[in-house]
């Protein structure tokens, strides 16, 4: 680009990227503000190109754009070019598609989250502490541990301990909502964070969860879950309410406990 930030010369993939399948098209002595069909882009790359032939500093970032329902993510890297004197001539820029690599990036990340077997999040997820700061308080801390998982480890095999593991969980989902968190600490341990609850909307949900529990059976087993709740009304109660509702838990662990 020149120092008036207008195309003097560009690969004929930025051309006919630009075309809007015109082959009569030129993308030359064109500005970002003559050819983004994204005005508000437009205009930020144009304010970008003037002030790097302003300030003679170079850019390099990830811009993600979207066209149709399709998103694509863009590394962007663009250096001002100096005469011998040190005046600047123009701008030099590379854009290159990176929508492949961020989106295995991504992919990546989720697998790394997710528990596989309940497609809930996992321990690492929940050790990583990234969703604190977006939860809305006040949030319904619950804890929950199976019952009786090992008994059916023990007596019809892991696999039938796997279904009573995944059984639990689609319950769960039934009553939680999109918005709340579920996430599986161990193998028969959940920590759930039920969003904008206090303890009188955190007490309907479980109960609803737990009494749909009662008309499950498993190998002619009733399923049931022990749940311990707290309600935190901020990040700085939080790690305190997950203790507080653990021991809730286990408390309604020992009431629960029966042999079978």
């Amino acid at each position: 680009k020149d120092t008036n930030g207008r195309y003097v010369l560009s690969t004929h993939v930025c051309n006919m990227l630009n075309s809007n399948g015109d082959s009569s098209f030129s993308i030359y002595g064109k500005t970002d503000l003559d050819i983004q069909p994204d005005k508000t882009l437009g205009k930020k790359f144009y304010e970008e190109d003037m002030n790097i032939i302003k300030t003679k500093n170079n850019v390099n970032y990830i811009e993600k754009m979207q066209f149709g329902e399709e998103v694509f993510y863009y590394q962007i890297n663009k250096n001002p070019v100096l005469d011998a004197d040190g005046n600047v001539m123009g701008i030099v820029g590379i854009v290159k598609d990176i929508s492949n690599l961020i989106k295995l990036q991504e992919k990546l990340k989720n697998y790394s989250i997710t528990d596989m077997m309940t497609q809930t999040y996992n321990r690492s997820f929940y050790e990583s502490g990234e969703y604190k700061n977006k939860l809305k308080y006040p949030v319904g801390v619950v804890m929950a541990d199976i019952n009786n998982l090992k008994y059916y480890n023990d007596n019809y095999g892991h696999k039938e301990g796997d279904i009573l593991i995944r059984t639990i969980v689609n319950n769960m989902q039934r009553y939680i909502r999109p918005v709340d968190v579920l996430i599986r600490l161990g193998g028969d341990e959940f920590l759930i964070l039920l969003q904008e609850c206090d303890k009188k909307d955190s007490d309907k949900i479980i109960n609803q969860i737990k009494n749909a529990e009662g008309n499950i059976k498993l190998q002619n087993i009733t399923v049931g879950t022990s749940y311990g709740i707290s309600i935190a009304n901020n990040e700085e109660e939080l790690n305190n309410s997950i203790a507080e509702a653990d021991k809730a838990m286990y408390a309604d662990k020992r009431k629960s406990k029966k042999i079978l």
